[in-house]
């Protein structure tokens, strides 16, 4: 059996990218837990499998790639007539005068710090039929920070169990 998972071990950073991915993609990320994902990469970095710059690779790129497929569905679906009638609807009228208008890097940063919004944001602005160009141009940064916040958060929390616990 532990032949098995060490012969697992280089494709780690790859396993990362696919998590990162589900975690953020919109029809399996309402449902996976984030915090499973964290705790897991810590004992991987922990007993020396992965480095902290293969993890924030991994993880951007797979967050990235999640992200931009919402993006796109949204954009390929906002077509769709069960879309347009909910895109009549005031409040989405509201939120699209937030994000196409005014303020779509706080709309972008505000989605990924809600938990539950995560996964829909990117497909929500995809669907107002933001501007690619645009969403890239402000999901690209907050997701670097988004990630490497979160791997800052994990090395310090290691640092600490193992100077304080063990």
């Amino acid at each position: 059996m532990f032949d098995w998972l060490s012969a697992l071990i280089p494709y780690t950073p790859f396993f990362i990218f696919v998590a990162a991915f589900f975690d953020v993609f919109a029809f399996t990320g309402l449902f996976l837990y984030g915090g499973t994902l964290l705790v897991a990469i810590a004992g991987l970095h922990a007993s020396g499998v992965i480095t902290a710059p293969e993890i924030a690779l991994a993880a951007i790129a797979g967050t990235l790639l999640g992200s931009g497929t919402n993006f796109f569905i949204g954009r390929r679906s906002s077509h769709l007539p069960f879309v347009q009638k909910l895109l009549q609807k005031r409040i989405i009228k509201r939120l699209d005068d937030l994000a196409n208008k005014q303020h779509l890097l706080v709309f972008i940063i505000v989605g990924r710090f809600i938990t539950l919004a995560r996964p829909l944001y990117s497909l929500f602005l995809g669907t107002l039929e933001v501007s690619p160009r645009r969403f890239f141009l402000y999901e690209i940064p907050v997701v670097i920070v988004w990630v490497l916040l979160w791997l800052f958060i994990l090395l310090q929390g290691e640092t600490f169990v193992t100077k304080y616990v063990f």
